[in-house]
């Protein structure tokens, strides 16, 4: 995993790409089914707390966005912002550009 309980993150990938480069706090584990969503098996996921402006969310029951502060996001589509060498940024580079295009809230 990238992330843990307590890091500052960048979204790095997402499928709307206002969200891409926004920093989030990573408060805790996101259960499937938990605020009525489901991961669909996008893999572990977060709930993080948007630093700045609201994160934009797919509503899959209106087909619309919703703007949210509060909201799930897959560990893989997270970098965490680290002072203590926790990442090898080298090996997390090649990931990200080889990586496969993920569904971010």
């Amino acid at each position: 995993m990238n992330c843990k309980p307590g890091d500052l993150a960048i979204v790095v990938r997402s499928t709307l790409p206002q969200n891409v480069g926004k920093i989030v706090s990573v408060l805790k584990d996101f259960r499937d089914g938990d605020q009525g969503v489901v991961s669909l098996d996008k893999g572990h996921l977060w709930l993080c707390e948007a630093a700045g402006s609201p994160l934009v969310m797919n509503n899959a029951l209106s087909h619309g966005v919703r703007h949210l502060k509060l909201c799930p996001i897959p560990d893989h589509c997270l970098r965490p912002i680290r002072s203590d060498g926790d990442v090898d940024d080298n090996a997390w580079t090649t990931k990200l550009h080889t990586a496969p295009e993920a569904t971010v809230a």
